[in-house]
């Protein structure tokens, strides 16, 4: 799957970033949005991996990240997430990342939940190609 590489693999729980970082992966995005309680948890990997990224999608969780400043002159690598319903509505969030201190925004994270009701190639398209949209549109 990886190509014989031990990084930039994407998990969805800390269990599973905590096992890949046990088996010698030092390069995870943990692609889901912050949750409050784990910023620890998500300390100790950005602490102890080469890189590990985590997602924001709101300015509370921002501002939990920078509660915590990384040890060892580390910087939270952050992931923003782009909802494809409102991307416009993130620009004000992607200036705040940018400026913030201990803080750097490695990418943009763009997730439809709309492409879970989906059914058949032509709608799985509309989907990837409003998505492609919002977020060159965005970029701009």
């Amino acid at each position: 799957m990886t190509g014989g590489s031990r990084r930039c693999i994407v998990v969805s729980t800390l269990a599973e970033a905590s096992f890949y970082a046990d088996n010698g992966y030092d390069d995870i995005l943990y692609a889901y949005p912050l949750p409050f309680d784990k910023v620890e948890r998500c300390a100790e990997l950005s602490e102890r991996l080469s890189l590990f990224h985590v997602v924001v999608d709101n300015r509370l969780a921002l501002q939990e990240l920078k509660k915590r400043p990384l040890k060892q002159g580390k910087v939270w690598k952050v992931w923003m997430k782009l909802d494809c319903d409102n991307g416009r509505a993130a620009l004000q969030l992607a200036q705040e990342i940018s400026e913030a201190s201990g803080v750097e925004l490695t990418g943009i994270y763009a997730h439809c939940g709309n492409t879970y009701a989906c059914q058949g190639e032509e709608q799985i398209k509309a989907v990837a190609q409003e998505t492609t949209t919002i977020t060159l549109q965005f970029m701009e």
